[in-house]
């Protein structure tokens, strides 16, 4: 069963103190001491609740990806392999690629989890929404693999964006809901990858300013959602989706 969900911001090391810096300013948290056996993991901890957003220095280009907190990591991952992911390595915990390709782990899960509440300044807003970013081809079998996965119906987001299928996981207590987002056919990207959201509702403007202000660069502004990079170039977006 499905506990907790953290979601990592993987860097390289030559930018990572930049990046802790940036995530942990931006989310209003609090870097922890660096640890792991090569001190490569910061977690933002934040002033109420649990942790759910940790930055890993990593060789190559800057990443997203998932740990999934479970009772059990073998049940899982015999659950998320017959669902069609591969496992890659299980070092402890257990690293897996979903059907697209999108790296993700399973870890043993620590205890109850408890939501940290929403940011003010300078409006309402949460980084609360992890986007899985999949290839046509790739679409249908990952929105699948994630529904099942999580035991969650996926669905539309709304008939104006039919590009994108949501799993709300929040209502059950967890910090992150998920999107799965079908690319254009002249992406490129061969893979599926994932993206961050912040939801800032009808004034999320001023939180891209704000992201400005601390170092993120805007790559592209639509009506209703903004597309920025954090210091280490990983693509973000700020939206208007209600923080609530």
């Amino acid at each position: 069963m499905l506990r907790w969900l953290t979601a990592f911001v993987d860097v390289p090391t030559d930018r990572f103190e930049a990046t802790v810096d940036f995530w942990a300013t931006a989310t209003g948290t609090t870097r922890s001491a660096r640890r792991g056996d090569r001190d490569q993991f910061v977690s933002l901890l934040p002033a109420s609740g649990t942790d759910h957003l940790r930055v890993q220095s990593l060789d190559g280009r800057p990443r997203v990806h998932l740990d999934l907190h479970v009772d059990s990591i073998p049940d899982a991952v015999d659950r998320a392999v017959e669902l069609g992911g591969e496992e890659v390595a299980r070092p402890g915990h257990a690293i897996l690629r979903s059907p697209g390709g999108f790296v993700f782990c399973f870890v043993d899960h620590g205890g109850t989890g408890e939501r940290s509440p929403r940011l003010t300044d300078p409006v309402e807003h949460r980084l609360d929404v992890v986007c899985i970013d999949a290839p046509p081809a790739a679409f249908e079998d990952e929105y699948r693999f994630w529904s099942a996965l999580t035991d969650q119906q996926l669905s539309p987001v709304n008939d104006d964006f039919p590009e994108f299928a949501g799993l709300a996981l929040r209502h059950q207590g967890l910090p992150w809901n998920l999107l799965v987002q079908r690319l254009g056919d002249d992406d490129g990207r061969v893979g599926a990858e994932a993206h961050l959201d912040v939801s800032a509702g009808d004034r999320f403007d001023a939180v891209v300013d704000r992201h400005v202000g601390l170092g993120a660069e805007v790559d592209r502004r639509f009506e209703h959602w903004a597309v920025l990079r954090d210091p280490a170039g990983l693509a973000y977006c700020v939206t208007d989706r209600n923080p609530d």
